[in-house]
């Protein structure tokens, strides 16, 4: 019996939301009860993630997470997405049984890095940065060499840009300025370390743009029954 499929979303609601019609446009079958049944636990009353961990304030939102997971395991869904990079800093800090399920997105967006074995531009949150997720991941020594970081002042505007994302699916804020940024940092290829740019790099694969991207939530979409 195919697993049930969680996501844990809602942060934000409009990315999460797509990852799941994403699951849908990939694994919809002719068939219809053949396809993937999914659960979306869409909550946006999460406290600011970057918020919580750059004040150390995280307590209330590890809480907050496990209490989430614990509602969709006795939904008996086998298969959880924490639709939120900057939400997996609070993975390591769940007991064993909350972390069972979880599909990280930073073993696929690092797996994928390693697999490429190309210069890839990591774009995230601040939070995300501030907190070493990815560095302190236990693939980030095979991968590290790929990985390319902003400096301060391209790190703030990709974290204000990302902001944007959550009130407006159909504005794409980050179009503007990716091109500099991959030719700043001598790459062709990024990596949507954030859940909002799922949402872009959507954008681009319909306007046919050609840019390389590693998205955790797409290879997870795109590959579902390997995760299972």
């Amino acid at each position: 019996m195919k697993p049930l499929w969680g996501i844990v979303g809602g942060m934000g609601a409009l990315a999460s939301a797509e990852f799941a019609k994403t699951i849908y446009e990939y694994n919809t079958q002719e068939i219809e009860q053949d396809s993937p049944v999914v659960i979306l636990y869409s909550d946006p009353t999460f406290s600011d993630r970057t918020q919580a961990f750059l004040t150390g304030s995280h307590d209330a939102l590890v809480n907050h997470l496990a209490d989430r997971l614990d509602r969709l395991y006795k939904l008996d869904v086998g298969r959880i997405v924490l639709c939120c990079v900057t939400l997996h800093y609070a993975v390591p800090l769940l007991p064993a049984g909350l972390r069972r399920g979880i599909v990280s997105l930073i073993d696929v967006a690092l797996a994928k890095a390693v697999e490429a074995a190309r210069p890839q531009l990591l774009l995230c949150s601040s939070g995300t940065r501030a907190a070493n997720i990815f560095q302190n991941h236990e693939h980030w020594r095979a991968a590290k060499d790929f990985i390319l970081f902003p400096d301060e002042q391209d790190q703030q505007l990709i974290h204000d840009i990302l902001y944007q994302h959550k009130l407006n699916s159909g504005a794409q804020p980050l179009e503007p300025h990716i091109q500099r940024l991959l030719a700043k940092y001598q790459t062709d290829s990024f990596i949507a370390g954030c859940s909002e740019l799922h949402m872009f790099t959507k954008y681009l694969m319909r306007q046919g743009e050609d840019y390389e991207f590693i998205d955790p939530l797409l290879v997870i979409a795109k590959n579902l029954s390997a995760f299972e």
